[in-house]
């Protein structure tokens, strides 16, 4: 059993709570305070990230020495029933991968400080999104992103077979385990390249047990698959659509859907892979929002992005000369970005595709 789920409930109490330097703002978020104590143990350092959910701080862990991630929750009733499900999947995570192999980030501790509930984790490397940026948007070698898919999918796998879905991958939510680079000049740009390509998944804030389907609006709109946006019901699948859209940015660098309308979404993923099938269309819980009677999409009134998506073939056929494996990851993209959740090709199933099993 995890350290620190034993008793009082889903919480472990804290030490005394040292309210000195502690405040929170008027959503439940925790106030940074440089070397903060919570739970005694934890002196927080630096801020390192924010989300709808949380708080993350770099913290020293004044009883190992060592530097951790300490994910602090908002201190309202939502946010901390939601972190009940969070804490179950975490725990889940550690009891069935003993020799941490599952790629999915590992909880060292949990408590409850100030009504905040508190999860900590050793602390990790930059996210996929960050070195992008830092690299002006040059793309991962075709080697690394290789490497990234297999280590993404075997997450995905893990906890699909887990009956988890996780509905918010991108990159910004996949770490590496060491912060490695080297420098390198291309193209008279520097740019940082992972010489350890071990990844993770964090943050499963978001991330819930399928044990039956659902239909609230989930994932970050970029990687949002289509049933979602129809407000359908949908299921673990809607995890692989995220896996093809991060598959097309690792290989070009840039997201594929920049658009924050969901007619303008849904005409671009016709322009990647083709027409949306009719009986998909009908049952759209928002029919005609999106379309008019005729099933056509309602792009008049639509926001359309200025940058728009291609052909899917566009995004391999500059690169397969360079390289003939993409011409097996073009195929296993496509077996990805289907309309229909049930066509797509599942984890397991994409694990043993010819793009990673032969050489």
């Amino acid at each position: 059993m995890l350290k620190g789920t034993e008793q009082a409930g889903p919480w472990m109490q804290a030490g005394p709570p040292s309210p000195s330097g502690y405040s929170c703002d008027s959503k439940g978020y925790i106030n940074f305070t440089k070397h903060l104590l919570l739970k005694g143990r934890y002196k927080l350092e630096k801020r390192i990230g924010k989300g709808t959910f949380s708080k993350v701080f770099a913290a020293k862990d004044l009883q190992t020495r060592q530097w951790t991630a300490v994910k602090v929750v908002r201190s309202t009733e939502k946010y901390q029933m939601a972190a009940k499900v969070e804490l179950h999947i975490l725990t889940m995570i550690a009891e069935k991968d003993v020799n941490d192999e599952s790629h999915c980030v590992r909880i060292v501790d949990q408590f409850l400080y100030m009504g905040h509930p508190c999860f900590v984790f050793d602390l990790l490397g930059r996210n996929l999104y960050n070195v992008l940026h830092k690299n002006r948007y040059m793309p991962f070698s075709i080697p690394h992103v290789k490497s990234f898919l297999r280590q993404i999918l075997k997450a995905v796998a893990f906890l699909h077979k887990q009956h988890v879905i996780f509905t918010d991958l991108k990159p910004e939510n996949i770490v590496f385990v060491y912060d490695v680079t080297i420098k390198q000049v291309v193209h008279e740009v520097e740019i940082e390249i992972p010489s350890d390509t071990r990844i993770k998944l964090i943050d499963f804030g978001s991330a819930l047990y399928g044990d039956r389907h659902h239909t609230h609006l989930v994932q970050t709109r970029h990687y949002r698959a289509p049933e979602v946006v129809l407000g359908i019901p949908w299921h673990q699948e809607i995890d692989i659509w995220s896996v093809g859209c991060i598959a097309l940015e690792l290989l070009t660098g840039r997201m594929i859907f920049n658009t924050h309308d969901s007619v303008d979404h849904l005409n671009q993923m016709e322009r990647l892979i083709g027409g949306m099938p009719r009986n998909l269309k009908r049952k759209a819980s928002n029919f005609h929002k999106l379309f008019h009677n005729d099933m056509t999409l309602r792009l008049q009134t639509a926001r359309i992005s200025p940058v728009q998506c291609f052909q899917i073939d566009y995004y391999f056929d500059r690169l397969v000369t360079l390289d003939p494996t993409l011409v097996a990851l073009r195929d296993l993209v496509g077996k990805m970005l289907r309309w229909d959740a049930c066509d797509r090709i599942s984890a397991e199933d994409a694990l043993r595709h010819e793009y990673f099993t032969e050489n």
